[in-house]
């Protein structure tokens, strides 16, 4: 990833929430990224899916469970209202332009029916992501909704990730944090020295628990940081709601010809630092949900949800 800034001044007061470079530049790397379920080992993984940097994943102790369960398919909510109840608001299309760059509209695909067995049966409902100026954006990202037995939509997790290559014996090393529920409080957010320092002394933690990559990771150094704002909900009244995160950038100084390559590690204002993961294989592309019918007729698929022993 790529970000150009002067100082830590210019951070304070030039906040992007849409079309930022922090995420754009990731949209040059060539080839299949890491895949969700590889950062989110723990996830379901038919109920984990990333856009751009963010991962969605929908967990699997609420899958599982559903205060009021649906088992009759004629007491289901309609297939019209789920895809109504499900249509993306404000918040999600203006965290995907800010992912893909560009503005892209939210085309329905399928509207499916989960059987979650003692759970009930829930809709999952997915919309292919388009351009809005036409054509392709590059990669087949889809968005997944899902709607519980009451028709109620469950909210998935959100987690923000960025991945660096070092070579094919040092692997990649991968920044994973899972965005806060809520903003954070302006009393407990740190100061952009204490993020730096947090940031920096996780690098230098991780470098020395981590075998293949502890070399490559103790060559990184500070290049910049950044407050992004993510939206992630809308008022009444359009205004969108923000999670602020910190992107603080390292770079390989043995790398001359491709300074423009940084690793970011995510912090959260209040210090939360992201986890950094070890992947020791040249790349594995995401599993993009199948192309299916556009049609809005229900499918019925059953897919157990997972027991207590």
């Amino acid at each position: 990833m790529r970000v150009l800034i002067a100082a830590v001044l210019i951070v304070l007061f030039s906040r992007v929430a849409v079309g930022d470079e922090v995420f754009g530049n990731w949209m040059i790397f060539p080839g299949p990224n890491p895949g969700a379920a590889e950062l989110l080992p723990d996830a379901d993984p038919d109920m984990v899916f990333r856009i751009g940097q963010i991962i969605f994943d929908y967990p699997i102790d609420r899958l599982a469970k559903d205060d009021h369960p649906v088992n009759d398919l004629s007491k289901l909510q309609s297939v019209v209202d789920a895809v109504k109840t499900a249509t993306p608001g404000p918040e999600l299309e203006s965290l995907v332009d800010q992912q893909l760059i560009t503005p892209h509209k939210f085309h329905f695909e399928t509207a499916t029916i989960l059987d979650r067995g003692d759970a009930g049966l829930m809709w999952t409902v997915t919309y292919a992501l388009l351009p809005k100026k036409g054509g392709h954006s590059g990669v087949s990202f889809r968005y997944r909704t899902v709607l519980d037995g009451g028709g109620n939509l469950i909210a998935p997790r959100l987690t923000v990730f960025d991945a660096f290559y070092h070579s094919p014996t040092e692997g990649w090393s991968c920044s994973v944090l899972q965005l806060p529920a809520r903003p954070t409080i302006k009393d407990a957010a740190l100061a952009a020295e204490a993020i730096r320092s947090r940031a920096t002394n996780s690098l230098v933690s991780a470098a020395k628990a981590t075998g293949a990559t502890n070399e490559a990771l103790m060559r990184m150094v500070f290049q910049s940081q950044k407050l992004i704002q993510i939206p992630v909900a809308a008022e009444a009244t359009g205004k969108l709601n923000h999670i602020e995160i910190w992107a603080v950038n390292f770079r390989d100084p043995t790398r001359k010809e491709r300074s423009d390559e940084l690793f970011t590690l995510w912090v959260t204002a209040d210090g939360r630092t992201a986890g950094i993961k070890h992947l020791d294989h040249w790349w594995d592309a995401d599993e993009q949900p199948d192309a299916r019918e556009t049609s809005a007729q229900p499918v019925l698929k059953s897919q157990s949800a997972p027991r207590s022993p």
